[in-house]
């Protein structure tokens, strides 16, 4: 069957109704590394995306329309998203231009991503992996356009994916502003500077995805923080630290399908989903349900009204869009990532009075810390536990009966509110590794997790999620119960606890530490306290 065929036949027997008449078919797609790109297909995926650029925001198949099914800020005019987005957004993103197209169906087919929804059922993956291959399709049809107009052979046959584990620098094609005098397509100036240079590249979270045996259920703790299946480990920190590290567009949910360099992150995504699905396919994955199964997705195709609808139980055993559909030219699982060693703790930048009087019916167990900017220094907030307070921290972990009782402590959280990104925070993206009473000096070999309690990325805080947010402004809790009862340990309760935002330092060309550029606050945080109670941990 010829690419731009019929795909209606394929897809049904492989439990996906659809009808992508006209539009690239089903035939073999293999999605290969950008690196082995030759120039020419470098050239023709370029000229393929411009194509695509250059289409109608009304057009299903254009750049801006299949972007905006992602994620997009709803705001009428490029003078309303001008109050809320950084200026260099509006160079990328025509807002005048989305809102021409009819609300009904933005409605329908827009803002439609998934990210960080409850565990249990879970479609991050399953989604992006449906959305993917309605990106490729147009894509595709716009590759066969421009080989055609350069007078190149069709040689590309899915979108191609970044391996940044083997390859953490920004490919190259993304990073050359001007191509023969005309700008490129590929490269987006709002990035993290140093990343679009080429002067540092991404920092790769471990794949500790691949220790688990299910896709939703099986916890595990990363970063400080219980993760649940592969999906929940693969997407955070590893899809969400990428986003973050480039900056720009990419580290912000409503933005970031604009740049290129998006669909080769999820097609890589997409790909370790691939290698995993492969080395488990031979034990059932008990926590797939029927429901699960069932969940179905709809994209719009075209003008004429054609419909692409998927279920997620299609996607989930790699035999149907992937491997059979879609394949990929390497399925090798990238090498472990070497340890971060634990840092020393960086500078106080704020502290808690044990002074200051206590709220009356909360669980705070220190005085609030009040506006705090972190930069790329980052920084430690110490918080002091007033003495009325130490007494009640010090029943944490009390479970014979003979000591526990109904005013114990069942839990303690470092909690933060209102934290909101800076405009040099949208540019250039960040993750914060967070830390409880680090060391001021470095202790060779010493066990990171042993103080880590959680992690901040830019593109986690991207507020979209009105469960995490109040007025456009992120909150953070991290569970520090497990920590304070070994550090107590039959001890008396500390007087203070220190949190200490840390930014991860990325690798240059030379494989050698790139240092932390001075900077102002990428992140202020409204405020920051230590919080306890005996009632169950939301």
């Amino acid at each position: 069957m010829k690419r731009r065929s019929l795909i209606k036949g394929t897809l049904a027997s492989a439990g996906l109704a659809c009808s992508y008449a006209g539009l690239a078919a089903t035939g073999n797609r293999q999605r290969r590394n950008i690196a082995s790109f030759s120039t020419d297909e470098v050239k023709i995926f370029r000229e393929a995306v411009l194509d695509m650029q250059s289409k109608s925001a009304a057009d299903p198949e254009s750049w801006n329309y299949l972007a905006a099914v992602h994620r997009y800020g709803p705001y009428p005019s490029n003078a309303e998203a001008q109050k809320y987005q950084h200026p260099d957004v509006l160079k990328t993103i025509d807002f005048d231009a989305l809102a021409k197209v009819p609300a009904d169906e933005r409605a329908k087919y827009w803002r439609a991503c998934i990210h960080h929804d409850h565990p249990a059922t879970s479609h991050f993956l399953s989604w992006h992996r449906l959305y993917l291959w309605h990106f490729e399709t147009a894509l595709l049809a716009s590759t066969d356009i421009a080989a055609a107009r350069l007078g190149l052979p069709r040689s590309i046959s899915g979108v191609p994916y970044w391996d940044y584990y083997a390859s953490p620098r920004l490919p190259d094609a993304f990073r050359i502003p001007l191509i023969s005098g005309r700008p490129n397509p590929l490269y987006v100036p709002y990035r993290n500077h140093a990343i679009n240079a080429g002067t540092k590249g991404v920092i790769t979270a471990d794949l500790d995805a691949f220790r688990m045996g299910d896709m939703l259920n099986q916890p595990i703790i990363i970063d400080g923080e219980t993760r649940r299946g592969f999906s929940g480990a693969l997407e955070k920190p590893v899809h969400d630290d990428v986003h973050s590290e480039i900056g720009g567009l990419m580290t912000n949910q409503n933005n970031a399908s604009w740049d290129p360099v998006f669909w080769l992150h999820h097609a890589n995504i997409d790909r370790l989903w691939t290698i995993w699905q492969q080395r488990t396919s031979a034990t059932p994955d008990t926590s797939i349900t029927p429901e699960w199964r069932r969940k179905t997705f709809t994209f719009k195709i075209n003008a004429a009204g054609a419909l692409f609808e998927g279920s997620a139980g299609n996607t989930a055993d790699g035999k149907s869009l992937a491997p059979n559909i879609v394949t990929y030219d390497s399925l090798v699982l990238p090498p472990k990532t070497p340890p971060t060693p634990l840092p020393k703790a960086p500078p106080v930048i704020a502290v808690a009075s044990s002074l200051s009087p206590m709220k009356n019916g909360t669980n705070a167990l220190t005085s609030d810390v009040r506006k705090v900017g972190v930069t790329n220094s980052g920084g430690t907030i110490t918080l002091n536990v007033p003495s009325a307070n130490r007494s009640r921290l010090g029943t944490l972990g009390n479970k014979s009966t003979s000591r526990a009782g109904a005013k114990d402590l069942t839990w303690a959280a470092v909690v933060l509110e209102g934290i909101s990104i800076t405009a040099q925070g949208q540019r250039d993206g960040f993750v914060y590794h967070v830390y409880m009473n680090l060391p001021a000096t470095h202790i060779p070999d010493a066990d990171p997790d042993m103080y880590k309690i959680g992690a901040l990325s830019s593109f986690s805080l991207s507020c979209v999620d009105p469960e995490i947010c109040t007025s456009g402004k992120a909150n953070a809790r991290f569970v520090i119960t497990e920590k304070l009862v070994k550090i107590m340990n039959d001890k008396k309760a500390p007087n203070s606890i220190d949190v200490s935002l840390v930014r991860m330092t990325a690798k240059g060309p030379d494989g050698k530490l790139v240092p932390p550029e001075p900077s102002s606050a990428l992140l202020e945080i409204t405020s920051i306290r230590l919080e306890g109670s005996n009632d169950p941990i939301m």
